[in-house]
């Protein structure tokens, strides 16, 4: 199951610390670095988790009506990515493991994800936010191309 599951793993470390490092961060970013009063700031937060919740929900019904692969990395681009964690990570793996698999990766995402403001946090202090918000945009990007490496379910490579 090794090779089944580095990759996958992966793939959850990578888009979860992307985005809660930006996450994170983009509030002090839009005030400090933008002059965005606090509560404009606080609405775009809200904004953006409802679309994500949005995203959660839809995702799950569009991958599996389409071209998965290629959808996946746009998601990712706009931070709809969780959605294919329950969609798509179980079905690559066996029956027998399929949600002790999926579950690992996940939260091995999440583990990874930890150290993400923490990081961006020290980033940012040194560089600005204007520096750690690309950077946290550069681990979403390497996710979305991870995906690209996954199997395509529809031809039965899992």
């Amino acid at each position: 199951m090794r090779g089944r599951t580095l990759p996958r793993a992966a793939v959850a470390g990578l888009a979860l610390f992307g985005w809660w490092g930006a996450s994170t961060w983009l509030p002090a970013f839009l005030q400090g670095d933008r002059g965005v009063p606090a509560a404009t700031a606080a609405v775009f937060v809200i904004v953006l988790n409802l679309g994500m919740f949005v995203g959660y929900h839809v995702f799950g019904l569009i991958a599996d009506r389409t071209a998965l692969l290629w959808l996946g990395p746009l998601f990712a681009f706009f931070a709809a990515f969780a959605g294919i964690f329950g969609a798509y990570q179980g079905e690559l793996f066996p029956t027998r493991v399929r949600t002790t698999g999926a579950g690992f990766c996940f939260n091995v995402g999440r583990g990874v994800s930890a150290f993400a403001p923490l990081t961006l946090g020290a980033l940012a202090a040194a560089a600005g936010f204007g520096t750690g918000l690309p950077v946290s945009a550069g681990f979403v990007a390497r996710a979305a191309i991870a995906m690209t490496f996954l199997p395509d379910l529809r031809r039965g490579q899992g």
